[in-house]
């Protein structure tokens, strides 16, 4: 017997909703990059580089395009180092950049519902003055 697979159709809107997000990820990447002098805020090295969140995107959706939720690693920094010893991670953040952990927790609770479009203009004008 076969299984019939259907097709998830997207709105019209989902699939806007999808570009922006897609975008202002982009955006976000670029301008990280380039406050962290396109190399890794932990080592210092040029290649292999990552976005990498701070506080999980996925529990605190409302930090996904938020500066300073986001830091410059290599790949292996990011994978190897952050997600498996996330203790080792937090101490060297809070050394590194004392507070912000508690800050982005007060971001997480307080930040309002992004409005995409807008976010992507800004973000657009932002990366166009690199």
């Amino acid at each position: 017997a076969r299984i019939k697979r259907t097709r998830i159709r997207r709105t019209p809107k989902a699939r806007e909703r999808k570009g922006l997000v897609s975008e202002c990820d982009q955006l976000v990447r670029a301008l990280v990059m380039a406050r962290d002098g396109n190399k890794s805020v932990k080592s210092g090295r040029t290649e292999n580089l990552n976005a990498c969140h701070i506080l999980p995107k996925g529990s605190t959706p409302r930090l996904r395009f938020e500066l300073l939720n986001i830091i410059t690693l290599t790949w292996d920094e990011h994978m190897h180092w952050a997600h498996k010893n996330p203790i080792d991670f937090t101490d060297w953040l809070e050394r590194t950049y004392p507070g912000r952990i508690t800050q982005l927790r007060i971001f997480a609770a307080t930040a309002p519902k992004l409005d995409l479009k807008l976010l992507a203009l800004v973000l657009r004008a932002e990366v166009a003055k690199l």
